[in-house]
């Protein structure tokens, strides 16, 4: 493959140059479309010329007949070359990807990116620069890795709703692992953050919890033992909310190393070791653990040395020694048994791992891969100042196409405002003509708008006065009734302060006493004169009978049933049957829940 494109390089210069001749082919079909625009209204503004409509029409049909050929031109090389097989070799890689095989084929990776670069989606160009870093990074080239994760963060669009967040994390993922690789701890814990928030937005709990564990692992490296302490025990709680309980497992053994040596946390640390032992799955049929998780062996010996049982705590140390270790966890391996055999004082065991500490921790394995980690470093700080580069540089092209596209606008502008002018002179007679007509047309509809307007100026007077009549007669009304209900007011506190009215309810209200006939009669001869319209529905009903009368007026003086019976000397229930009658006749009601307010509303009278 790569001498294939080898020997693409040796094509002749049109070929090599055929990308940009279709830039530039573009740019000029986007020229053309903007020159038939104004060529359709110049084409429109100047209808009245015949010599200058016939050129318009002329240079529309050229315009239309050269764009026809260029897009059709356009189409047939946009053709020649089929993207569906770029997306299934695209799709391929990443299905090797996910497989984890491993990747060395450069070339194609390389000639995918360049494609999609230029023809594909903000998707298609992030997936296929991230192809490209997976493809440097297993061949060892960090640096160039970096670089291409770095642009595929720069291609992925995020203010799209098809955004591929899934994708996105998976780059700053891979980003985080070369980065905590080479110790810029601080660009890891960047790119975690980011690709937390990506995996939060395609909805991926798992990877979203996990790499905020893996900044918890970045804060230990810096010493930010604190931080650390409450990012994984958030991320531990997060994990057993959703179901993840081995994860959270896999998690504690982070803070086993935080609790590991330290005299005052032996509890947690015991605590975590047993809820390891008892709920991990990683353990065989004869407990053992596979040695990638054989470093918990080693915190185990950490909590039997901190509670001097260092037997125990060398069983554990030795257990835990894998050879395939990385130098970190070995560095704490020998310290450990070097701890365990300054205490047993065996000075042999302490010679050999002060030696075996030693070349874990020399100067040189520090050494060996700070030139690549200064490289990788100044490579993510020079593609940063490269995008803001290309970024202001894009600017300052846009603000010289609108300054170019103004001025020529200008240009075009004070060209039509002359040649306006100069052609002004020999319509100026028409234009007058014109005028004066449409003057005689304006003036005949001024006329007719303002006979309109008389009538409806004399339709709205009507109007006016009509409402007026009909809130004259409301109000006359309204005073009418305020007058009755004033009377009907000074007619019934007349009543009630009547020495027959008064004298007739103190003998009502005491149990001692009662109502003569003749009494009565005086009672309903005032009632009668003080409210005649009550004399008049009494004599028109003629089921009304002497009985119904007296329990009604007395009923308007307020007296209560009992007292009413006992003057009639009839039986409460009598009276209750009486009052029940008396709405069904007066008001047309089966009950006599509101017989009082009934009378009062039905005959005017106004209690004080």
């Amino acid at each position: 493959m790569r001498r294939h494109f080898t020997e693409l390089r040796r094509l002749p210069t049109f070929l090599r140059r055929l990308p940009t001749f279709l830039k530039r082919l573009l740019t000029f079909v986007k020229s053309l479309l903007i020159l038939l625009k104004c060529l359709l209204f110049v084409e429109n503004c100047l209808a009245e010329w015949k010599t200058c409509r016939i050129f318009a029409q002329t240079m529309k049909r050229a315009l239309t007949y050269s764009l026809s050929c260029v897009c059709a031109l356009v189409l047939l090389m946009g053709c020649a070359r089929d993207g569906a097989q770029m997306r299934e070799q695209l799709s391929a890689l990443e299905q090797r990807n996910r497989s984890d095989e491993p990747m060395l084929n450069d070339s194609l990776a390389e000639a995918l990116a360049d494609y999609f670069y230029r023809h594909g989606s903000a998707n298609e160009r992030m997936r296929a620069k991230y192809i490209l870093g997976r493809t440097y990074a297993d061949m060892g080239e960090t640096t160039r890795a970096v670089d291409c994760y770095l642009d595929a963060v720069a291609k992925a669009d995020t203010s799209s709703p098809d955004c591929d967040y899934a994708v996105l994390g998976r780059v700053y993922s891979q980003m985080a692992s070369l980065f905590h690789k080479q110790l810029l701890l601080s660009n890891e814990i960047h790119a975690r953050r980011q690709a937390s928030r990506c995996f939060l937005c395609a909805k991926d709990t798992f990877h979203t919890i996990y790499h905020k564990g893996m900044i918890a692992g970045a804060y230990i490296l810096m010493n930010k033992r604190d931080s650390a302490e409450i990012l994984l025990r958030e991320t531990m709680r997060q994990y057993r909310e959703h179901g993840y309980g081995q994860d959270a497992l896999q998690t504690s053994t982070m803070l086993m190393h935080l609790y590991a040596g330290k005299p005052d946390r032996l509890s947690e640390l015991k605590q975590l070791i047993d809820q390891y032992d008892h709920e991990s799955k990683q353990f065989d049929k004869y407990h053992e653990l596979p040695p990638s998780k054989r470093l918990f062996y080693y915190y185990k010996g950490a909590y039997y040395e901190g509670i001097n049982l260092l037997d125990s705590a060398d069983y554990y140390y030795r257990r835990a020694y894998n050879p395939q270790m990385p130098l970190t966890s070995l560095t704490m391996i020998y310290e450990g048994l070097l701890n365990i055999s300054g205490k047993l004082h065996q000075a042999d065991s302490v010679v050999k791992y002060s030696m075996l500490y030693c070349m874990a921790t020399d100067s040189s394995v520090i050494r060996k891969d700070q030139q690549q980690t200064a490289q990788l470093a100044a490579s993510y700080d020079y593609h940063y100042y490269k995008e803001q580069y290309l970024e202001n540089e894009n600017k300052a092209l846009w603000a010289f196409i609108a300054f170019a596209v103004t001025l020529l606008l200008l240009i075009a502008f004070i060209v039509g405002i002359a040649y306006l002018v100069k052609r002004f002179r020999k319509v100026q007679v028409r234009l007058r003509r014109i005028h004066l007509e449409r003057e005689e047309e304006l003036l005949q509809l001024h006329q007719e708008e303002k006979e309109q307007l008389q009538r409806d100026y004399f339709h709205k007077q009507e109007q006016a006065r009509q409402e007026y009549e009909h809130q004259l007669a409301k109000m006359q009304s309204r005073q009418e009734e305020e007058l009755t209900a004033s009377k009907r007011k000074a007619m019934s506190k007349k009543y009630f302060t009547n020495d027959v009215v008064l004298r007739s309810v103190l003998i009502a209200n005491n149990p001692h006493q009662n109502l003569t006939e003749k009494a009565f009669d005086d009672l309903l001869t005032v009632t009668y004169e003080h409210f005649p319209i009550l004399q008049q529905e009494f004599e028109q009903n003629e089921a009304m009978t002497i009985q119904m009368k007296k329990v009604c007026i007395l009923s308007i003086l307020d007296v209560h049933v009992n007292d009413i019976a006992r003057l009639l000397k009839v039986s409460p229930q009598r009276i209750t049957n009486l009052r029940a009658e008396l709405s069904l006749i007066l008001f047309n009601q089966k009950t006599a829940r509101q017989f009082e307010s009934n009378l009062l509303k039905h005959f005017g009278i106004k209690k004080q």
